[in-house]
């Protein structure tokens, strides 16, 4: 999904972007990012420290309140400027690629999990 979504924001940022309605932008990726940054403080920090299925979890969590954020945050700036419809592409790319590396770094450890047939010990590299 991650790539799919760099290659389309890639083609909207060479071909043009169509007109991005910024005050719903704004205001649902500030409602999402208030939820997930609350499910984030639900689940506490400890959770990052249990077992491989809790800390996905929270990765995930997080890594969608920074993303809802960065939307948020293009949405404000599309409404106030009445253009630069371009970010929302390009901050696309970004929050990909950001989601991209977290994901890679997630299956690194799983299948260090799989290969030593035991839980893993976070924090091992």
């Amino acid at each position: 999904m991650t790539i799919w979504v760099l290659v389309e924001s890639a083609q909207r940022l060479v071909h043009g972007n169509p007109e991005i309605h910024g005050l719903p932008v704004f205001i649902i990726a500030a409602v999402s990012t208030l939820a997930m940054f609350v499910g984030a403080f639900i689940l506490g920090r400890g959770a990052g420290n249990e077992d491989l299925h809790m800390r996905s979890v929270l990765l995930d969590t997080i890594s969608d309140g920074l993303s809802a954020a960065a939307v948020s945050v293009v949405g404000g700036i599309i409404y106030f400027t009445g253009g630069l419809y371009w970010l929302d592409s390009a901050t696309a790319i970004l929050v990909g690629i950001v989601i991209g590396f977290g994901a890679v770094r997630l299956l690194r450890d799983v299948v260090k999990s799989l290969k030593s047939k035991q839980p893993l010990e976070l924090g091992d590299d």
